[in-house]
């Protein structure tokens, strides 16, 4: 009897002790855990989840999981948060939407990395050229990007429709 529960004890400390140490190998309860920090905008706490789950995604779940590590990234590392949007689009193009592209643009315009934004509304642009969100984010862009001193920002926003003469 004193065995059994030293047993369930030892066994309730290794499974806390994994949990603190790197999260779910679960890669459902690890993009639960991803999607909850990054609504609380833990965005280090959220990039860690996603990279979990992606550690044993499959499926459909890959894709969350890479969408969620744009999303969280966008604040910490603007080019890493561009290089899983550009692997979501090129390798998962099947599940990717307008407002997907919207979500880590907008994320990334923000925090104020309007270059990194402008290049997602052009891949974005070049794959849904009649997005409304995708417009909407456009103009947040321009409206921003107005009082710029980047004049290759501007005209890249200009050839895109967004800024006039």
């Amino acid at each position: 009897m004193h065995l059994q529960r030293l047993r369930r004890a030892s066994l309730a400390l290794a499974l806390t002790s994994l949990a603190a140490c790197g999260g779910s190998t679960d890669p459902q309860a690890a993009l639960a855990e991803g999607h909850r920090a990054l609504g609380s905008n833990d965005n280090i706490a959220a990039a860690k989840s996603y990279e979990a789950a992606l550690a044993n995604a499959s499926g459909a779940q890959i894709a969350q999981a890479k969408l969620g590590l744009a999303k969280a990234t966008a604040a910490i590392n603007p080019n890493t948060s561009k290089a899983h949007a550009l692997d979501l689009i090129e390798n998962h193009a099947d599940t990717v939407t307008d407002t997907m592209i919207y979500d880590v643009a907008d994320r990334l315009r923000q925090n104020a990395h309007f270059d990194v934004a402008t290049d997602l509304l052009e891949r974005g642009k070049s794959l849904y050229p009649d997005s409304k969100a995708l417009d909407e984010l456009g103009i947040k862009l321009a409206n921003q990007a107005s009082t710029s001193s980047d004049p290759a920002l501007l005209e890249r926003l200009k050839g895109l429709g967004y800024l006039g003469d």
